[in-house]
């Protein structure tokens, strides 16, 4: 049995090897996924399908953009919408990276998977963060 009747999830990583891996598994786990390699491709595809997408999957630091700005701006549109944030950085180097959404779930790289797993399946249930 899958983790979800194909609730679409848009991922963004700008890192090739995480993001494979990271697609992969989601797809495994009965996700159909929507992977961007930078904002402008996650924009082009959240205009495309926002109806469709159940929960967002995002790094927060992409290279000079920025993926938690970008979860809060996808919530003016959906307030509901699910948050997953990854990101390699901790401490200063994550609270330079600004405002994060309200009740967003974070998971710090690296993580493994059965942990995203069950981050994921926790935001989509819509159960608060730890």
């Amino acid at each position: 049995m899958t983790d979800a009747a194909k609730v679409a999830i848009l991922l963004v990583d700008d890192e090739a090897p995480i993001r494979s891996t990271v697609r992969r598994a989601l797809e495994r786990w009965g996700y159909a996924v929507h992977a961007a390699d930078s904002l402008a491709a996650a924009e082009a595809i959240w205009r495309a399908e926002h109806s469709r997408i159940g929960a967002l999957v995002t790094d927060v630091l992409l290279g000079e953009e920025n993926g938690a700005a970008f979860a809060i701006r996808l919530r003016r549109d959906r307030p509901d919408l699910p948050v997953v944030i990854v990101s390699g950085y901790t401490g200063t180097a994550l609270a330079t990276a600004g405002t994060f959404p309200a009740d967003a779930h974070f998971l710090e790289k690296p993580f493994a998977l059965p942990d995203l797993r069950e981050t994921l399946r926790t935001a989509i249930a819509g159960t608060p963060p730890p």
